[in-house]
C-alpha cells in the first residue's frame, strides 16, 4: 500500500504516510496500539481510531492522544531505527502518565493535566505531551518534563542601553566611544544546530549564523532644530549594526533542545557632533541626550 501511494502521488523518499485505520477495518499490527513500519524508500504509520463522529476537541477521548502521540514519535524517529527515544511514552498511558496539552483556537498554550475525559480548560484541541530530553529515559517522566508550554520560534529585540549623554560620549574623544552589548537580538525556540552552532567555539564566530538574523537599527532623534541641524545630526548618528561575538546561549553546552540565543550588538559614536547640534546648553541645564 505504501509503495503504491508513494508512486501514485509522486512522493519523495523522505515522505511519511500516515493512515488512520477506521472502525471496522482490520490489518496486521493494527489494534489498540498503532504501528509504524520503515522501509528503505517509504515510511508508513497506521494508528487505529475505532470510533465515529470525531470532533477537533475530541471530548469523547477517542483519537487525539493516539494520533498526536504517533505523529510526534514519527517526527523524532522516522526511520524507526530505535536510536531515538519514544518521546511520548514517558508522558502517556504507556507509562501510566497520560498527560494532555491544551490549546485554544489561536494555538495558544492553555495548560496541561491528566483529566479523563478531557476537562479543566475551555480548549479548542489537545495533544499528547512530548517529554523533554531530560526525562526521555524515565517511565514515567516527571511532571516538569511533561507538563510545559511549547517553545515558539521568535525573534525579539532587547535594548539594554537606549539613552546616550553628551558628557558620557564626549569624554572618550578623540577616540571613538563604543557601548558593547547595547542591545541584543534574541532568538527563541531554535536548536544550536539550526543556527549553525555545532560546538561551543562556534558561538564566537565573527558574524551571526544564519546571516539573515543580523540586526539593522537606526537611532531616531527628536529635536526642534532647523533642517540644517537635523541633517547634521542625521549624518552623525551612531553606528548601531555592529555584531560583537560571542553569541550567548542559555545552554552553552549546546544540547539538542530548543533554547534562547542572544546576539550582542555594539553602538559606536565616531564623534559628538550630533550632541553639539542639539544646542541645548543655552536653553536648558539638562545634558544633551540622544535616544
Amino acid at each position: 500500500m505504501g509503495k503504491r501511494a508513494k508512486h501514485d502521488n509522486s512522493l519523495d523518499d523522505n515522505t511519511v504516510i500516515f493512515v488512520i485505520v477506521p472502525q471496522g477495518a482490520s490489518a496486521a499490527n493494527v489494534g489498540a496500539m498503532p504501528a509504524i513500519t520503515a522501509r528503505p524508500t517509504f515510511r508508513i504509520s497506521w494508528p487505529g481510531v475505532f470510533s465515529t463522529g470525531l470532533t477537533l476537541g475530541d471530548a469523547a477521548d477517542v483519537y487525539a492522544m493516539v494520533v498526536s502521540h504517533e505523529i510526534a514519535e514519527m517526527i523524532v524517529d522516522p526511520a524507526v531505527g530505535g536510536g531515538d527515544p519514544e518521546v511520548c511514552d514517558p508522558c502517556d498511558i504507556n507509562c501510566s502518565n497520560l498527560t494532555r496539552i491544551y490549546f485554544d483556537a489561536s494555538d495558544n498554550f492553555l495548560g496541561a493535566n491528566q483529566a479523563t475525559p478531557p476537562s479543566g480548560f475551555m480548549f479548542s484541541y489537545y495533544v499528547c505531551a512530548v517529554v523533554k530530553p531530560a526525562g526521555a529515559s524515565d517511565c514515567p517522566a516527571s511532571s516538569a518534563n511533561c507538563s510545559y508550554a511549547p517553545v515558539d520560534q521568535a525573534l525579539t529585540l532587547i535594548v539594554d542601553k537606549s539613552t546616550y549623554g553628551e558628557d558620557e560620549v564626549g569624554c572618550s574623544f578623540p577616540a571613538p566611544h563604543s557601548t558593547p552589548n547595547a542591545y541584543w537580538v534574541a532568538l527563541d525556540g531554535f536548536t544550536a544546530a539550526e543556527l549553525g552552532f555545532n560546538a561551543p567555539a562556534d558561538l564566537g564566530n565573527p558574524a551571526p549564523s544564519p546571516a539573515r538574523y543580523r540586526a539593522f537599527c537606526r537611532f531616531p532623534c527628536s529635536t526642534r532644530t532647523h533642517s540644517s541641524a537635523d541633517l547634521s545630526i542625521s549624518a552623525n548618528l551612531p553606528t548601531a549594526n555592529t555584531f560583537a561575538a560571542p553569541v550567548v546561549a542559555a545552554d552553552p553546552s549546546l544540547g539538542p533542545v530548543t533554547q534562547r540565543f542572544l546576539y550582542p550588538y555594539t553602538v559606536s559614536f565616531a564623534s559628538d557632533v550630533a550632541f553639539e547640534q542639539l544646542n541645548l546648553d543655552h536653553r536648558s541645564r539638562s545634558p544633551s541626550r540622544l535616544r
